[in-house]
């Protein structure tokens, strides 16, 4: 039979389904191997688009919280979590973030910061997820561990443009990254360091530095382009129209369709040149090319906007739900361990306001889906 280290490899897809339930059916039921093949079997149907199916799986061992071992309990919120953050029911992720908190040992409540971080970060809430970051930080963490939170916290200051912030911590990454021969990210932030200098308007450091930078065989197309653009706005600032002629084209051949972002930026900085150079040719090849990439822009924002829609609506379809922790065997079991625990009575102090996770009946509702026509409704009882 296939072993649990097996199942974790496999890949989303219908054949894997089969294979879990086999695995499933030669496995004592509740078991912390039972359960951890369940959660994956729940992973498998939301990432090939049965996430109903899923959620009842999964919610459905919720009601047996009391007679499964901590451990399970935390992988099924784990599990709960996960599928709720990619629908974006952040509710849910709150409530069971919270059960899940009951459960943890106090050595391990540090996991509870780094799902606080994980929400914050997927709704762009960056001053709390910043909050949290820094809280987390000060905690005992591995090398591992600090390295996620700075990384995810520098990332918030450079967006942010906070760059003395991100300056006063970069080293940390900058040493860790060299230490272990990540070079790609190590590129980047020699990059960030870069753009700094030029926000700062240190233009003969940073014509110096784009120098070495592009010269180090990057393997990273983007950051050549971004480069390349950045060297350009430092000629043109230091009015050397020339050197950035030279530079433009240099790099004009970098311009790609995989990168629409990184090129448009490109030419309209060659565009700012050739103006200034008063070179109608050049002038003139720029506007197309801004024109064909903005063109290539176009459907994929509308495809985006439709696709954002669809995934809206499908969301809307999705049922979570609504399942009842047995309270009294739950304490009963609690009490056993040495400890109670009422996790349907949790009170969490969470984004300024206490949510209180509340006993419910087993019965499902549609998430908002009764509510789509009430407009209608509305104005049949007007008439």
């Amino acid at each position: 039979m296939i072993s649990l280290a097996e199942i974790a490899k496999l890949p989303y897809t219908l054949g894997s389904i089969k294979k879990i339930d086999l695995f499933l059916s030669g496995s004592v039921k509740g078991s912390n191997e039972y359960i951890k093949a369940l959660c994956y079997k729940a992973t498998v149907l939301h990432k090939i688009d049965k996430t109903n199916d899923a959620l009842k799986l999964i919610y459905s061992y919720v009601p047996e919280f009391s007679k499964l071992d901590n451990d399970s309990i935390i992988d099924i919120c784990d599990e709960i979590m996960d599928i709720c953050i990619d629908v974006k029911r952040y509710d849910q992720v709150i409530k069971y973030m919270s059960i899940k908190k009951d459960y943890l040992s106090i050595s391990n409540l540090h996991l509870y910061l780094k799902d606080q971080i994980r929400l914050y970060l997927d709704m762009n809430d960056f001053t709390k997820a910043k909050a949290v970051l820094e809280k987390y930080l000060n905690d005992d963490l591995t090398k591992d561990e600090e390295i996620y939170a700075l990384e995810r916290l520098l990332d918030i200051y450079f967006n942010n443009q906070e760059y003395d912030k991100y300056l006063e911590r970069i080293n940390v990454l900058e040493d860790y990254y060299k230490d272990n021969l990540v070079l790609d990210k190590l590129s980047i932030i020699t990059f960030n360091k870069i753009y700094i200098d030029f926000v700062n308007k240190n233009y003969i450091k940073v014509i110096l530095d784009l120098k070495n930078y592009l010269n180090d065989n990057l393997d990273d197309q983007r950051y050549e382009i971004k480069a390349s653009t950045i060297l350009m706005k430092c000629y043109i600032a230091c009015s050397d129209f020339k050197k950035a002629s030279i530079v433009e084209s240099d790099y004009e051949g970098l311009l790609s369709n995989d990168y629409l972002e990184e090129s448009i930026e490109f030419c309209y900085t060659a565009l700012d040149l050739y103006t200034k150079m008063n070179s109608l040719i050049s002038i003139n090849e720029y506007h197309q090319k801004i024109r064909d990439y903005e063109e290539l822009k176009e459907p994929v924002k509308k495809k985006s906007k439709k696709t954002n829609n669809v995934k809206e609506e499908d969301f809307s379809d999705i049922v979570i739900p609504i399942v009842e922790i047995n309270k009294e065997e739950s304490q009963i079991s609690d009490i056993a361990k040495g400890r109670i625990l009422n996790p349907n009575n949790v009170k969490e102090e969470f984004n300024n306001q206490e949510i209180i996770l509340r006993e419910k009946s087993n019965k499902e509702i549609s998430v908002s889906k009764e509510f789509k026509n009430i407009d209608k409704v509305l104005d049949y009882i007007n008439d």
